[in-house]
């Protein structure tokens, strides 16, 4: 082999290797952020598990001041989210609506007949909106790691890659 040959050779194994190693960097970077992802998944669903359960004991508390509330008396009568189940991102951004809007429910009737002196009451709306504020921040760090998952996927030079694999991207929760 002629030393210009060499050279080349030794520069296109160097341009591989370095292209190998940046392909290692990415996928240990989509693992780690998939990582992350996974346990604020649990997370929030945890935290959905558990203000369903509030909103069981509120449902318990003020079961005389809502007879006639069909939108309570429906989300009660289904027995949702009794059990904890880890839910999928669209799964999450549904039931926090569901949730939020039997919370109004509830938080509209507390206004309606004046309970607000009722203890147990108020430390239950209290809990529940401890919750929410975790609940926040965990999505905001959610999101962030999803970002920072979907940075790392779509890097130009591993995107096809990632393709060929079928990897996905993550969807955000708003």
């Amino acid at each position: 082999m002629e030393k210009w040959q060499i050279i080349s050779l030794a520069v296109f194994s160097f341009i591989i290797l370095i292209y190998f190693v940046y392909l290692f960097i990415s996928f240990f970077f989509m693992y780690s952020f998939n990582k992350k992802i996974n346990i604020q998944n649990k997370t929030l669903s945890l935290l959905i598990f558990q203000k369903a359960k509030i909103l069981y004991t509120l449902n318990d508390l003020l079961n005389k001041y809502i007879l006639n509330n069909e939108k309570i008396n429906l989300f009660f009568n289904e027995k949702k989210y009794l059990e904890y189940k880890d839910y999928d991102v669209k799964e999450i951004k549904n039931i926090t609506i569901e949730i939020d809007d039997i919370y109004k429910e509830f938080k509209t009737i507390l206004i309606n007949n004046k309970i607000e002196s009722y203890k147990e009451v108020s430390s239950e709306f209290n809990l529940y909106d401890d919750l929410n504020k975790r609940f926040f921040i965990t999505s905001q760090i959610y999101n962030s790691n999803v970002v920072g998952y979907n940075y790392w996927r779509n890097l130009k030079l591993t995107k096809f890659i990632k393709v060929i694999f079928k990897i996905k991207e993550k969807e955000t929760i708003i």
